[in-house]
Order: structure tokens, then sequence, then C-alpha cells
């Protein structure tokens, strides 16, 4: 008896261990001549840009990038600010897809805030942005030239990256942080 309830307990957890690693996708960002489509799930059909890809993910979901050098001819706008990237869901892990910041770059082109980070966040799950270098962004009026948060709540772990070259004519020019921890 005690050996039918045991497997039952497990099999359940097998279940529902499953069912929880589905719930998070991956999209996909590159600068490889692909034709993007869909949701960006794959290489195949990965967004050209970051935003798009962006856009396509949910909470807890990664976006990862392939090398290349990323600018925008139009940008994500909030407000007055013209951002290549903005990312305004609680969860998400934003990486290059080898880890290293020398071969994914975000460039405002100088007048465009490389990444804002703009949501009420999750106390638990952070925003990570990982091996990417942020440069040559601009903002006026506003913080934050390479990124900027202002969630409300929880954390942002910008990790292996290099921020540099990144202006604005308030405060932070690399990074400001007027939300979360």
């Amino acid at each position: 008896m005690k050996k039918a309830i045991v497997q039952s307990v497990l099999v359940v957890l097998l279940v529902c261990g499953a069912a929880s690693s589905v719930l998070a996708d991956t999209h996909y960002a590159a600068q490889n001549g692909q034709t993007p489509s869909g949701t960006f799930t794959d290489w195949n059909s990965a967004a050209s840009n970051i935003q798009d890809a962006v856009g396509q993910a949910a909470n807890n979901d990664t976006v990862l990038i392939g090398a290349g050098h990323y600018t925008t001819t139009n940008g994500s706008v909030y407000g007055t600010s013209t951002n290549v990237v903005m990312i305004s869901i609680a969860a998400l892990t934003l990486s290059s897809s080898n880890g290293n910041p020398a071969s994914v770059s975000i460039d405002g082109g100088g007048n465009k805030r490389g990444i804002l980070l703009h949501s009420a966040g999750s106390a638990t799950i952070p925003v990570v942005i990982n091996g990417i270098t942020i440069s040559n962004c601009f903002i006026s009026g506003a913080n934050g030239g390479g990124i900027e948060s202002d969630k409300t709540s929880g954390t942002q772990l910008v990790q292996n990256c290099v921020i540099c070259d990144n202006i604005t004519t308030w405060g932070g020019g690399g990074v400001d942080n007027t939300g979360g921890s």
C-alpha cells in the first residue's frame, strides 16, 4: 500500500515538474538573414531586432540574442523617451546567446536610450540582463542613458555586461534605478 502511494506522489510530482518547465518559452533575435516569423521561438524564425522578440515574451521567458550590432530605426517609445529595447513585463531574462558581451551590442545611435525596464516587478523572479554591451545611447530630460529602471518593485540583475559611452541630461548616464532594487 505505501509503495503505491509513493509511486502516485512521484508521478504527480513529475507531471507537475514537466508542466511548470513548459510554461516558460525562449524567444530569439538574430541578424543572420533569417525570415522572422511567428513568435520567434527558434533561430530560423528569429526576430531581426531585440524589441520584437521581447514583445512576444511573457513573464519568466528568456530572450536569447545572437551575435550582432543591434540598433533600431523607430524604437520603443514610452512617454517622451525612445528606447532600443523596452521591457514591460515583471520577469524576463535577456541574454546574449553565448554570454559574451563582445558578441552582442545595443547601440542607441546617439539619440535613443539602450534599455528601459518599465513595469511592476516581481519580488522573487528578477529581470536579468546578461552578456550585452550597451553603448552610444542618449536620453534627454530623463534618467538612465544606457539602462533605466523605473520598475515600482522587484529586482533587476545586470551581469557580465559592458555599459559605456552613454549620456543623459539628468542622472545615471550608464545606469539609473529609480524603481526597485
